[in-house]
């Protein structure tokens, strides 16, 4: 629970460049970008029980950042008290980036259709108007 680790998969390595064993017995605040985030994903735990697609930036072995997806819970001794943490990690790194190149894309979109001196319209394949923007031009010329 003071957030050292115990055990973990070799398969880390694929997308941290860690060893299991050079992560064996680091703490996870220096793997966090922001440590603060492992307090939050506690937390969740806490009121939820479990963690599903939590999100979180992790440091590799070379201090480059990349995105992760915890699936997470506490496990428990015979007597009912907390020992940790057990979970998994998915690699969420490019869906991260193409998330983040949507919502570029999205913002300069709006941008342009806003600024644009017509009417615009959007269709769909049947010709059904999907979106329309009017003119900002004092006009509505067609």
């Amino acid at each position: 629970m003071e957030g050292q680790i115990v055990e973990i998969s070799p398969s880390i390595q694929r997308y941290s460049n860690y060893t299991r064993e050079e992560l064996i017995g680091k703490t996870l605040e220096s793997i966090y970008v922001d440590p603060k985030d492992r307090e939050s994903l506690l937390k969740e735990i806490q009121v939820k029980g479990e963690v599903f697609d939590y999100e979180v930036k992790l440091f590799n072995k070379h201090h480059k950042i990349f995105w992760a997806s915890a699936n997470a819970h506490f496990f428990y001794d015979n007597d009912g008290k907390i020992l940790g943490i057990e979970g998994s990690l998915r690699d969420i790194t490019e869906r991260k980036q193409v998330e983040e190149t949507l919502k570029r894309e999205r913002i300069l979109l709006r941008t342009l259709i806003d600024n644009l001196p017509d009417t615009v319209y959007i269709k769909d394949a049947e010709a059904r108007k999907t979106y329309s923007q009017p003119c900002r031009c004092g006009s509505n010329r067609l």
